[in-house]
Parts: structure tokens; sequence; C-alpha cells
């Protein structure tokens, strides 16, 4: 009888604890489904933008800040030396101490932009509720794809704003991607021109083209 009453409250347990995961998932599920569906919604944003890469063979991180703007697959990154264009189509990216802008064709898959937190969450990573911190919803996304090269992910979905204000990537190789936001404006109307670099703007420009 003994035996019978621990096996009982073995599997009472048991049952108690996966059905805690399964709402916590669920919960998870709910609140990334809900900020990627207002994001997908908007028409454009700007924010200011810091971006952190830390990797095992870096000595230091690397760390930058600047101003960010995206309207849908488009985005614009400005940082004090160096700035990312990308119209959907080609991105560039302009050294602005070398006057140098590389030209290459664009991969959503290796974006710096934010919706690339949004991606990685397919509906079938498994997600795990954290809890509030401050007023952000923390999450972490595991990633079940193989071929990912990124195996998880800590989001941070603001309680009020419902959508992204900090998300972790982490590699297989070690590396760190930390991407913040702050001072979020939406639907500002920004124009196509804002997304593509304008070469009569820099005279004397080294064109390196990578593009196909």
């Amino acid at each position: 009888m003994k035996l019978l009453r621990f096996f009982s409250i073995a599997i009472f347990f048991q049952t108690a604890v996966l059905i805690s995961f399964a709402q916590n998932a669920a919960q998870a599920d709910k609140i990334l489904k809900s900020s990627k569906a207002k994001f997908d919604a908007l028409t454009d944003f700007t924010a200011n933008f810091s971006y952190t890469l830390s990797n095992p063979n870096l000595k230091k991180a690397i760390m930058k800040k600047g101003e960010l703007k995206i309207k849908k697959s488009k985005y614009k990154i400005m940082f004090p030396e160096e700035e990312f264009y990308c119209d959907g189509k080609k991105v560039w990216v302009f050294l602005k101490p070398e006057n140098e802008v590389t030209i290459s064709d664009f991969d959503p898959n290796e974006s710096m932009s934010v919706d690339r937190m949004y991606k990685i969450y397919d509906g079938k990573s498994k997600t795990r509720y954290e809890g509030m911190e401050g007023l952000a919803h923390k999450i972490t996304v595991f990633i079940t794809d193989d071929k990912s090269e990124i195996f998880k992910a800590e989001i941070w979905i603001g309680k009020h704003s419902e959508l992204l204000e900090r998300g972790i990537l982490f590699g297989k190789n070690g590396s760190q991607y930390n991407y913040d936001l702050k001072n979020m404006k939406t639907n500002v109307g920004l124009t196509d021109s804002e997304f593509v670099f304008d070469l009569a703007k820099h005279p004397g420009v080294y064109e390196n083209r990578l593009d196909k």
C-alpha cells in the first residue's frame, strides 16, 4: 500500500509539472504571437538602437549605439562610423572613415533587422515564459532547427507596447548578439528613399560591389 501510495503521489506531481509547463509555454506563445501580429501591422518605426556582439574569440565585446529605422523588410541603421541601408533587395554598408560602401544582395537570414527576433520563433520552437522583468515580459525561445546557427533566444516584450524591447541571440559557436531598443516611435511616415544609399551625396566614395 505504501508503495502504491508513493507512485500515486509521484504520478500526481509529474502530471502537475507537465500541466504547468504546458500552461507556461501557452502563455509565452500567446505573448509572442500577439507581439508579432502588432509588429507586422506597423507601417514603420524608429528607435534608439544598441547592439553588442560577444564571442569567446574576441578579447573585448563589440558595442555600438545609434539609430534604427524600419519599414517592413527595409531598414536603416546609423552608427557614428558606419551606416547600414537595406531596401529589401540590396544592402549597403557605408564605412565613413574610409569613405567606402560595400553593396551586396539582401539575405534575410543574415539581416541585422529586428524582425530576425520574430523569425526565429516559427511556432515550432519551444518556449518558456520567465515572468516579468520591470515592465516587460521575458520569454526564452529554444530553436529546434538543427541547421540554425542560433540555439536559443531571450526576448523581452513590453507589457504596454506589446513590442520587442530587447533580445539576445545565443549562437552555437558561443557568440551572443544583444539588441536593445529604446524611445520607439511607430508609424512615422518613412519614405522608401530613406533605405537606399545615395551615391550622389557621397562624392569620391569607393564602391565595393558583391551583388549579382
